[in-house]
C-alpha cells in the first residue's frame, strides 16, 4: 500500500513495510508513527490501509490520537458508514481507543441523515452512560434530526432537558428548533422561539434568517420577508443565493413576476450568481403565468451563465405550454430536453398525457403512458388519476373502471379525487348501483366522499325512483358531518318510492 503524494520524503514508503515485517514487540513502531501512517491513508481516502495500520497499533499496545481516529471515523461514515458504526462499537467495547464526544457526533450526525433516530438516541445515552458529559452539539444534532423527520415532540423534549443539564441552546439548536415548528404548520410557536433566542442574546444566523423569510414567504407575506432581509443585512450577515432564491419564489407565488425579475438583477450586481434553482423558480413562475416568451428567454439566459437546465427546467415549459394549449411548443421543448441528454421523469410523462387528455385525444394521451412504462418508469397515482379523468371527461367509463382496478392490482391506492371522479361518471352514466358502490368502497378505505359525490348519487337514486337508499345516504351523509344543500331534500321531496 503506497500513498501517492510526491511532497513526502522517501523514506516515508519504507515505513509501512517496516511495521509490517517487524515483530509486534519492535520499538521501530512508534504511536507517532502509526498516527502519521493512518493520518496520510485517512487523508487520502485509502480507509483500508488505514484500519490496517489502526488494528496493527492496538496490537502493539499503542493508543491513536482521539483526533486521529475521529477522522478515520469521519471518512469511514461518508463512504461505508456500517464499518465506522462498527469501528465506534468495538472502540467503546475495547476500552483502549480514546473515543470522545466528537466520535459519537459523527455516528449520530449520520443516524440521523439517515432517520434513525432511535439508534442515534441508543448511542447519545451509552454515551452519557459511559461517563460522557452532555454535549451541546450532540444534542442540537439530534433536535436537527428529530425535527428534519417529523419527530418534533422529540426535539421538544431534548431541547428542554438539555437547558435542565445546564447546556445553553446556542444558534443552531434554535433555528433546528425553528425549523421543525414551521414544518408542522406552527408558525406562532417559531416564532415565539424566536422571540426568545433573539431575547436571551443568542444572534440569529444566516440559515435562522433564510427560514423566517421562507416561513414568511409561505404565508404570502411578503411585506415581513423584507423587513426579515433588511433585519438581516443591518445585523451584518450578507444574503446568499437561497436568501435570493426565498424571496423570489415568494414572489413568484404571487404572480409578481417583475419585482422577481428585478431582484435576479440585483442579486447578479452583488456579485452572487444564480443557481439552477433560482432560474427554475423564476422559469416555472413565468410559465404558470402562460409568459412563454420570457420564460424562454430566461432558458437562453440560464445557458448564457453557465447553468445546466434539468428536468425541472424543462417539465415547467412543456406545462406552461400545455397549459397553453401549444402542443407543438410542449413537443419541442421535449425534443431538446432529449437532445441534451436529459431523460424524461414521471412528472414529464404525466404532463404530457394531461395535456392530450385536455384536449380529448386519449388514444395519444395512452401512448405516451406505454412509453413511459417503456422506459422503465412505473406511473404514480396522479399519473393514473390522469387517464381517468380524461377517460371519464370523454364519457368512456368502461375504460376508466379498468385502469382504476389495474391501479388496485399494481398496489396503488387511489385518492379521493380518483374515486369522486369515477362516482361521477357512473352517475353521468345512470348507473347508480356502481357508483353507491364505489362510495360505500371510500368509506371502507377511511375516505369521506365530499358533498358533490354524495349528492349526484342522492340525485340518481330519487331519478331512479329509489327514494329509500337516498334518505339513508343523505344520513349517512350528515353523520359525516356534511351539510346538504337546499335541493338534496328538494330532490327527495319529488321522488316516488319503488
Amino acid at each position: 500500500m503506497q500513498i501517492k503524494h510526491h511532497h513526502l520524503p522517501l523514506q516515508f514508503f519504507r515505513i509501512p513495510k517496516m511495521i509490517k515485517t517487524q515483530p509486534v514487540s519492535t520499538p521501530l513502531s512508534t504511536s507517532l508513527i502509526f498516527d502519521l501512517l493512518i493520518h496520510a491513508h485517512t487523508k487520502f481516502r485509502n480507509s483500508e490501509a488505514a484500519i490496517f495500520y489502526l488494528h496493527r497499533m492496538l496490537a502493539c499496545s499503542l493508543v491513536p490520537k482521539s483526533n486521529t481516529f475521529n477522522n478515520l471515523l469521519l471518512l469511514l461514515s461518508s463512504t461505508h458508514f456500517p464499518k465506522a458504526l462498527a469501528l465506534l462499537r468495538e472502540a467503546n467495547a475495547g476500552g483502549r481507543i480514546p473515543i470522545d464526544a466528537c466520535s459519537y457526533n459523527i455516528i449520530i450526525s449520520r443516524l440521523c441523515d439517515a432517520g434513525e433516530l432511535t439508534e442515534a438516541l441508543r448511542l447519545q445515552t451509552l454515551f452519557e452512560s459511559c461517563g460522557g458529559a452532555p454535549n451541546l452539539i450532540m444534542y442540537t444534532i439530534l433536535i436537527a434530526g428529530h425535527c428534519k423527520n417529523g419527530s418534533l415532540d422529540e426535539g421538544r423534549r431534548l431541547f428542554s432537558r438539555l437547558r435542565e443539564m445546564g447546556l445553553a441552546p446556542n444558534e443552531f439548536t434554535y433555528t433546528a428548533m425553528i425549523n421543525g415548528c414551521f414544518k408542522r404548520g406552527l408558525r406562532e410557536e417559531g416564532l415565539q422561539l424566536c422571540n426568545e433566542m433573539k431575547s436571551v442574546g443568542v444572534v440569529p444566523n444566516l440559515h435562522t434568517y433564510n427560514s423566517l423569510m421562507a416561513e414568511y414567504c409561505k404565508d404570502c407575506n411578503m411585506d415581513n420577508a423584507f423587513k426579515v432581509f433588511d433585519e438581516m443585512r443591518l445585523g451584518g450577515f450578507a444574503p446568499n443565493v437561497v436568501s435570493y432564491n426565498v424571496l423570489i419564489g415568494g414572489l413568484c407565488r404571487q404572480s409578481r413576476l417583475k419585482e422577481a425579475e428585478k431582484l435576479l438583477g440585483r442579486m447578479r450586481k452583488e456579485g452572487i450568481r444564480p443557481s439552477t434553482i433560482t432560474f427554475n423558480i423564476l422559469i416555472n413562475g413565468f410559465c404558470k403565468a402562460g409568459k412563454m416568451l420570457k420564460a424562454l428567454s430566461l432558458l437562453d439566459c440560464m445557458k448564457a451563465c453557465g447553468s445546466c437546465p434539468t428536468a425541472i427546467t424543462y417539465n415547467a415549459i412543456i406545462d406552461g405550454f400545455s397549459r397553453s394549449g401549444d402542443l407543438n411548443g410542449a413537443s419541442c421543448a421535449y425534443k431538446e430536453m432529449k437532445e441534451r441528454g436529459l431523460n424524461p421523469t414521471e412528472v414529464t410523462y404525466t404532463i404530457l398525457i394531461d395535456a392530450f387528455a385536455r384536449i380529448g385525444d386519449m388514444e395519444r394521451a395512452v401512448q405516451v403512458y406505454h412509453l413511459m412504462e417503456s422506459s422503465g418508469l412505473r406511473g404514480d397515482v396522479h399519473t393514473v388519476g390522469v387517464l381517468i379523468r380524461g377517460f371519464c371527461a370523454e364519457g368512456r367509463v368502461k375504460n376508466a373502471a379498468s385502469l382504476f382496478r389495474m391501479m388496485l392490482e399494481k398496489g396503488l391506492k387511489p385518492s379521493n379525487v380518483i374515486y369522486e371522479t369515477i362516482i361521477h361518471g357512473y352517475c353521468h352514466e345512470g348507473s347508480s348501483f356502481r357508483a353507491l358502490k364505489l362510495l360505500r368502497e371510500m368509506g371502507e378505505n377511511g375516505m369521506v366522499p365530499n358533498v358533490g359525490s354524495y349528492g349526484m348519487v342522492i340525485r340518481l337514486l330519487c331519478r331512479e325512483g329509489k327514494r329509500r337508499e337516498a334518505e339513508v345516504l343523505l344520513k349517512e351523509m350528515q353523520g359525516a358531518g356534511l351539510q346538504p344543500q337546499d335541493w338534496f331534500f328538494r330532490e327527495l321531496s319529488v321522488a316516488e318510492v319503488k
